[in-house]
């Protein structure tokens, strides 16, 4: 909703979203998880910097994907699935404290995520606490939700936690 005086606004705010739902929807990789892991449409050109970003890190080039995650939550900043997306890069590139940062900040705001971010936010916050069993259940958790997404996480986590059966599985 919007006042009289801002509908153009409006329709344009809707216009960004509803291009970056198609292309969301349009991408092969994302398309199996990603509806459920947003709770609005990203804005398109947002979508596009995560896109990038997400084809980068599947390729194992976090570093390069930084700068496309930072630009797609500077331009969205609703769009927390981005946000999620840069805490887990800056993990991988073993800057604790970036990754802290923006864990603790959607934590603090944990009541507006979906249960998907919920469970993929609850696992990164048990990283900094070497929780290896609380975050194999959250992950696992994620994984029912988001199987595509998460599943060779929970068997990197049951590894961890030598299940290698449960890894296998």
């Amino acid at each position: 909703s919007a006042p009289v005086d801002s509908a153009a606004r409006a329709i344009d705010e809707l216009s960004h979203r509803i291009t970056g739902a198609v292309a969301a929807l349009g991408t092969p990789s994302l398309t199996p998880w990603f509806p459920i892991a947003s709770s609005s449409p990203p804005a398109f050109n947002a979508f596009q910097e995560f896109a990038e970003a997400s084809e980068l890190q599947s390729r194992g080039f976090d570093q390069d994907a930084v700068p496309r995650l930072r630009r797609a939550v500077a331009l969205d900043t609703t769009f927390t699935w981005a946000r999620l997306q840069l805490a887990c890069a800056y993990y991988n590139l073993f800057e604790q404290a970036a990754a802290d940062s923006i864990a603790d900040a959607l934590n603090r705001d944990r009541e507006h995520l979906n249960p998907l971010q919920r469970h993929w936010l609850t696992w990164m916050l048990t990283v900094r606490t070497e929780d290896k069993l609380a975050g194999y259940r959250a992950m696992s958790a994620a994984a029912e939700l988001a199987p595509d997404r998460f599943l060779f996480n929970v068997a990197k986590r049951a590894m961890a936690l030598n299940r290698p059966h449960e890894a296998i599985e």
